[in-house]
């Protein structure tokens, strides 16, 4: 008999390397229902990270093309973490027509979003923001402004290894 999914994600949960103490690892609350996380929890690896709000309209180009940045990106992962409340990326991603399965708001509020935003970018505050996690959890690249898939496929090989 098959193993339920959760049963299944706690294993795997279970299994993964803790994150260095100095890690990049704010909490998150899944846009489409669940408890809060650590992004460690979901990034699994090399990982990019796109941050966003649904008033930014560069963001909204950016999550439009995300089907195209989530091929770039793989082997790794692509995240994407609103900084405004979860109600509210969730339902603008329901608008777009976006499924919420790799979708993160920071959870705590606007205050705790723009300390991670901060953090993510070594003091800046614009957005589209986009990082790239390697595989211990560590910001290997930083970029503001539209991503692109040529930038992504290149972090993708570049915090593989």
């Amino acid at each position: 008999m098959p193993l339920p999914m959760a049963v299944l994600t706690a294993i795997l949960l279970a299994a993964a390397p803790a994150p260095p103490p100095d890690a990049f690892d704010p909490r998150l609350t899944p846009l489409g229902g669940g408890p809060e996380i650590a992004l460690s929890e979901v990034s699994g690896g090399p990982a990019i990270v796109l941050f966003w709000r649904s008033d930014c309209a560069p963001c909204l180009i950016e999550l439009a093309h995300l089907a195209a940045l989530d091929e770039a990106a793989r082997p790794g992962r692509l995240i994407t973490v609103a900084l405004e409340p979860a109600a509210a990326a969730a339902a603008k991603l329901e608008d777009l027509g976006l499924a919420a399965g790799r979708a993160y708001a920071v959870a705590g509020g606007e205050a705790d979003a723009e300390a991670v935003l901060a953090a993510a970018s070594e003091g800046g505050r614009r957005l589209p923001y986009a990082i790239a996690l390697d595989g211990a959890g560590g910001i290997c690249a930083r970029h503001l402004g539209l991503l692109g898939t040529e930038r992504a496929r290149d972090w993708t090989r570049r915090c593989s290894t």
